[in-house]
């Protein structure tokens, strides 16, 4: 066989052996222990169309305690003649899931936020139980899995495990920011408690999940090419948490060039099917974006020229990409609502990358999730016997 021969067999094994589908070794597959207290069920994306299968729920004013991005729930409370003395925001679960923790991140509090679980569906008689044990949103000192309460940002709390068929919060009294009027609760999460196992692939956001990312790669300046961030702090786009410091910002200040990444090796081959990134409020990403994946070991961009061509030709697949022309994937059609896709290449995956022009706005939380029903099967170490065997054949009916 000539050199071109290997070659062009080469070819076609390592394009099949490229894709997310096929990197079937060290696969994460099961999440149990404490590592199952970091799933929000209130985030859980379908495998037909990458949208968060709970929605934004039932609520009476601006609506996005559960969207992944930094819009938040907003109501005129008690302080006007015009506004609501107690306010509700209910959100009904797929299935029955067995939670254990919450933590709510607020700008202006009520007096009193309970927390609610349905006992079982509506339609079989299910009551609505109060969860919380203490009504008062910020208790101080509050931890839960290690992390700790760092202020009025984030509280963390920690109940007796319920099964639960719906969600919802019941904020009444005047709010703490009297001058201001409105309830302002920024992000609700509820997470499944010890003690079962889930699957990566039944839709929850993985990226939380301690240990799942290894390493982490920021752009640094590289004249016309790239540049580093202005601001923010990358290791925390994947924590969950919207407002402590996750922010991320790469703007065109000073006459600054090129663009930005940020890039995770994860601890081992992850399905991937839907990615979410999530904006800052009112300054979100407007301009142009993409994400890629790799396997194997990550391709560091930095000697890279910042286009889709270049990345792709180094190795990169791309997944998606954004330009201001296609809006549709967010939800409200603002900059600062999150942004929901299907990957082009669902399957396993090591490493991934978020590429994007200098700009204004910034990002605050990025998600990954998986269906089982978009992950395409890993063949058998006979059927890569078999795809090599049929390369050799090509290859021996292009000599005859």
């Amino acid at each position: 066989m000539s050199r071109a021969g290997y070659w062009m067999v080469a070819a076609v094994l390592g394009g099949l052996l490229a894709g997310g589908a096929w990197a079937a070794e060290n696969k994460n597959t099961v999440i149990s222990g404490t590592d199952v207290t970091y799933i929000n069920v209130l985030r859980e994306y379908s495998g037909t169309d990458g949208k968060n299968v709970i929605g934004l729920g039932t609520w009476n004013g601006r609506n996005g305690a559960n969207d992944g991005g930094a819009w938040n729930d907003e109501v005129q409370c008690g302080d006007s003649a015009t506004g609501l003395e107690e306010y509700t925001h209910t959100w009904m679960l797929p299935d029955v899931r067995t939670i254990g923790s919450w933590c709510v991140q607020m700008q202006t509090a009520p007096a009193t936020l309970k927390l609610e679980y349905l006992t079982a569906p509506l339609e079989e008689g299910g009551k609505w139980v109060q969860w919380n044990t203490n009504n008062d949103a910020f208790a101080p000192g509050a931890t839960y899995s290690g992390k700790t309460d760092s202020g009025t940002s984030q509280n963390w709390f920690t109940e007796t495990p319920v099964n639960a068929y719906g969600i919802r919060y019941v904020a009444s009294g005047l709010t703490r920011d009297t001058a201001n009027g409105y309830l302002r609760l920024n992000e609700l999460q509820v997470f499944l408690a010890e003690g079962q196992t889930v699957s990566y692939t039944d839709g929850f956001n993985v990226l939380t999940l301690p240990g799942l990312v290894k390493a982490q790669y920021t752009s640094g300046m590289k004249s016309g090419v790239w540049a580093s961030p202005t601001s923010g702090n990358a290791g925390l786009l994947c924590d969950g948490i919207l407002y402590a410091g996750g922010e991320l910002h790469a703007k065109p200040e000073g006459g600054r060039e090129g663009r930005a990444y940020i890039g995770y090796a994860l601890d081992g081959s992850t399905p991937m099917t839907s990615f979410t990134i999530g904006g800052s409020s009112e300054q979100g990403w407007d301009g142009y974006w993409e994400v890629y994946t790799c396997n194997g070991e990550f391709i560091n961009p930095a000697d890279l020229d910042n286009t889709i061509e270049a990345l792709t030709q180094a190795g990169w697949t791309l997944q998606y990409s954004y330009t201001t022309l296609d809006p549709a994937h967010r939800a409200g059609g603002r900059s600062s609502d999150p942004c929901d896709f299907l990957f082009e290449n669902p399957g396993y995956w090591d490493n991934i990358l978020v590429v994007w022009d200098l700009q204004g706005g910034a990002i605050r939380e990025l998600e990954i999730h998986a269906a089982a029903a978009l992950i395409p099967p890993v063949p058998e170490p006979a059927t890569m016997t078999l795809l090599a065997l049929g390369g050799l054949a090509l290859l021996r009916r292009r000599r005859v």
